[in-house]
Parts: C-alpha cells; structure tokens; sequence
C-alpha cells in the first residue's frame, strides 16, 4: 500500500493533487468504451446510436427502447427520487438548484434507491430475463434480427473535423488538456466496419496528436523571453494542472470581448439590434477550419 499523503518542509501533511490523475482515468474510460465500439462493430458488424452517449456509452443500434426500459428498472428509479428531490428543492427555495446542488441531489437520489446487489448467479438470472423479455415479444432470435438490420442500414460513417472538436470542448471551457481532447474525439467519431480494436486505439492517438498540433498552446516554449521552465521541468507560466490548449478562434474572440470591454469605458454603447446575436459575427472571428481529424486509411 502507497500512502496518498506527502509531507511538506514545515512538517504539514497534505494530499497528493490528484487532478491531472482524475483527467486521465476519465481518457482512459472514454478510449475504452471507443475501442469497444470498435472491436464490436469490426467483430459482428453492429452499429451504435452515438447521438446519445452518456459518460462515453452508447446504445447498440437496433436494441427496442421497450427492451431497454425494462432492463432500465435502475435508472427509473434514480429518475423517479430525482424529481422528488426537485421538487421538494424549488417549493423550499423557491427556485432551481444550481448545477453544482442538481449534481449533489443526483448523488443522493442514486444513494438513496442502491439496493444490495443479489449474490445469484448470471445462469441462474438468465431464465428470468429470457422470460421478462419474452412478456414484450422479445425472443433473442428477433433480437439479433433487428442488431443485425440496424448496423447495416446505419448512416455513412462521417469524419470529425477540428470544427467538431472545439465545438465540444468549448462548451465546457476555454483551454483544455491533451486527455479532454481524447475524450471529445471518442464521443464523436463513430466506429469504422474492418477497424478493429487495437488498430482503433492508435488511430485516436494520432487524431489527438493531429488536432492539438492545430491549436495554440498557452504554454510557451523556446522563442520567449525570461524564464519558461523551472528546474523539475515544470512551466513558469502556468501551473501544471492547468489547461493549456485552445483554438485562435477563442483567443480571438476573448481579444474582442476585452477591446469592446476597453472601448465601451469610454462611450456608451450601442443597443443591440437583435436577441440572438452568433459568437462568429458579433465578435468578426473567422470560424475554425472543417478540416478532417480522422484521416487514417481505414481500408
């Protein structure tokens, strides 16, 4: 056992900053749910309904929404205490909870509604299943039927662009590290047939590689005057937790928000001619390139 705990010169002990570790076991999660998908599409041809992935998992296309509600008995009862919890929430407040008080509901509506797992066997669960799902005219045999049918009829497998990227990363922040990156791209790229797992994962690697040498990094290196890293190698600019990859676009549009910011101290400004106004034309930034991440030959 390693103890998590360090000592400081003065004799304080604290906790190992365990942030950059948090971001890459989230990578490491979203990679392998990828790399599944992958390995699921290559091996059996199956298909994934990307639209909605929730923490890097996709449905198998084809699977009857009846037949996942009935094996979602879990979720609906998170959901159900959740709504309880909402509620009771506004009529004490008298408004919505924050993301940061919905998050903490969540957690006790799913600790509040965790029974003890059952100690029976999967063999012995099985015939229970087969028969549950048998109830809603569900057989295995028509089951694999509709998987099959789905993954041949999915939609042309469409490439991310560096667009696509930064749309997604930039709606949780303005900079972001290698492993977020990691993470947009496994959400957004869909399984390719004939590519099997362990080619995948490289792939993903090389079109992180490929769309971070695209940004700019906030961390400086040769070329700038006065001191850029300490003697442990770490950055004197910015601490090493800290996200250090953007996009021109953001930079440009930051540059503008700030000059208009600068400008409007010393006139009034003017009213808005409308409600709705595109982050590309108020602030006159060129939108990111479409070109293509992706663009290993999968053949």
């Amino acid at each position: 056992m390693i103890s998590s705990k360090v000592q400081t010169d003065d004799g304080r002990w604290l906790a190992l900053d365990a942030r950059m570790l948090k971001g890459h076991r989230r990578a490491l999660g979203r990679l392998f749910q990828s790399v599944l998908r992958a390995e699921i599409t290559s091996r059996y041809g199956f298909g994934f309904g990307l639209g909605e992935i929730l923490k890097g998992q996709a449905e198998i296309a084809g699977v009857p929404s009846e037949l996942l509600g009935l094996f979602s008995k879990r979720t609906v009862q998170v959901e159900d205490a959740l709504a309880a919890k909402l509620a009771e929430f506004y009529e004490r407040g008298g408004r919505d909870p924050t993301d940061w008080e919905k998050a903490a509901l969540t957690r006790e509506a799913a600790a509040g509604t965790r029974i003890h797992k059952s100690s029976r066997q999967v063999d012995e669960l099985r015939p229970g299943w087969l028969e549950d799902a048998a109830a809603i005219g569900i057989t295995p045999e028509n089951l694999l039927l509709a998987v099959q049918e789905a993954g041949r009829v999915i939609e042309p497998i469409a490439r991310v662009t560096v667009n696509d990227i930064v749309e997604v990363l930039s709606a949780a922040g303005l900079a972001w590290h290698r492993e977020d990156v990691i993470r947009a791209l496994c959400d957004l790229q869909r399984p390719v047939p004939g590519v099997d797992g362990e080619r995948w994962a490289p792939i993903i690697e090389r079109a992180a590689d490929r769309f971070i040498d695209q940004c700019v990094d906030l961390d400086p290196g040769r070329g700038v005057s006065g001191r850029v890293r300490g003697s442990d190698g770490n950055s004197e600019w910015i601490e090493p937790v800290a996200a250090h990859i953007t996009s021109e676009a953001i930079l440009a549009q930051e540059e503008a928000i700030l000059t208009w910011a600068l400008d409007a101290q010393d006139s009034l400004p003017n009213p808005s001619t409308t409600t709705t106004v595109k982050v590309w034309t108020c602030c006159n930034v060129t939108p990111p390139r479409r070109s293509p991440v992706v663009t290993d030959s999968f053949s």
